[in-house]
């Protein structure tokens, strides 16, 4: 099981996604153990605009800035975990309404 100190880390984010295929890593190590997770990601072309249009409009550079995550996994678990029990929660709520509605329906 994983503990408080394990680390996460994300690589392939730290340029803009290219169009066509792109790998993402995601590392999660414990006590010199690792388990890496790869996720691909296909960007499709950008639409090209016509400049005729916008005579005036100066295109913004965007600053690429590199992105490393790595932060412990128990904060991955705990939000798992709490979206888990919110999404029992109503449930639950849906299924006592439904069936309270019911029951109300055949009394008539």
């Amino acid at each position: 099981m994983y503990e408080y100190n394990d680390i996460v880390q994300i690589s392939g984010l730290d340029e803009e996604l290219k169009v066509g295929e792109n790998t993402i890593t995601l590392k999660l190590s414990s006590d010199g153990k690792e388990v890496i997770y790869t996720i691909k990601v296909t960007r499709e072309e950008k639409l090209e605009i016509d400049e005729t249009l916008h005579t005036n409009a100066e295109p913004e550079k965007q600053k690429t800035e590199r992105i490393i995550v790595s932060i412990p996994l128990i904060w991955f678990i705990v939000l798992e975990v709490a979206l888990v029990i919110v999404s029992a929660t109503v449930t639950v709520f849906v299924m006592r309404y439904l069936k309270n509605s019911k029951g109300k329906k055949t009394k008539n």
